[in-house]
């Protein structure tokens, strides 16, 4: 299982940017009050959005949505 570390700022949660391709780089961030969750490129145009029903829900939405505009979760990021 592959863990997406994220940074809070506020009522925001980011991920790290991931490059995608040589001209699209993507984040994600998750609003930790109503659950909504936005995919964003680099210059800040929205890829994708939607809405979970709880925190858990949206963070694995988002890891899906990630996945399907390209970005490859390989490997275990936390160290043990």
């Amino acid at each position: 299982m592959v863990r997406i570390k994220y940074s809070e700022v506020g009522d925001l949660v980011y991920t790290d940017w991931y490059t995608v391709g040589p001209n699209f780089i993507v984040r994600g961030i998750i609003n930790i009050k109503t659950f909504t969750f936005q995919v964003i490129e680099f210059n800040t145009d929205t890829v994708s959005e939607g809405q979970g029903n709880n925190l858990r829900h949206t963070k694995n939405m988002l890891k899906n949505t990630l996945s399907n505009v390209g970005v490859n979760f390989t490997g275990e990021i936390r160290k043990r």
